[in-house]
């Protein structure tokens, strides 16, 4: 009846904000990855796939066919419950990382860190001055395809600082 449309009609328009607010997620999302390496780089288009699949299902609703809206629904609701997940590990990274004193490596007795994992005690080799040099260039080229754009385009901001750190 009339009532009902109205409501599914409202339904409609509730997953449409739903839709908008998952995609207004997925920037905030792809700032965070580009401030924090624990963001794993998939995060931010698993929120945009919900916000897909919440459109879609707002259309099903749109249409009159609440049964319809169902499927989509479902995917919105697993790709947000893979974002949440993958939040609460880059959590738990971050903060095993304040744990130990930052993210510089501790020597421990036993040769393990806190988190498990085995310290390399093996010899450091120093390069010579021409190695040396030749690493420089060849970080000062990576630089440059760089800027020049040949780059996964998901990671350039992470990467081109890490070089630009390098070659100082």
């Amino acid at each position: 009846g009339p009532a009902e449309a109205r409501e599914l009609a409202e339904l409609a328009a509730r997953e449409r904000e739903l839709a908008a607010g998952a995609e207004a997620l997925a920037e905030r999302l792809e700032r965070l990855r580009g401030r924090s390496p624990f963001v794993e780089p998939g995060v931010p288009g698993r929120a945009r796939a919900a916000g897909a699949a919440l459109g879609e299902a707002g259309d099903e609703l749109g249409r009159g066919d609440p049964f319809g809206a169902v499927p989509p629904e479902t995917r919105a609701l697993e790709e947000l419950a893979e974002v949440g997940r993958a939040l609460e590990t880059a959590r738990e990274q971050l903060g095993q990382g304040a744990e130990g004193g930052g993210f510089s490596v501790s020597r421990r007795p036993g040769g393990r860190q806190p988190g498990g994992q085995e310290v390399d005690r093996g010899p450091v080799e120093i390069p010579r001055e021409t190695e040396a040099r030749e690493l420089r260039a060849f970080r000062e080229e990576v630089l440059r395809a760089m800027r020049s754009g040949r780059y996964p385009k998901d990671s350039e901001g992470e990467v081109e600082r890490y070089y630009e750190r390098l070659i100082r």
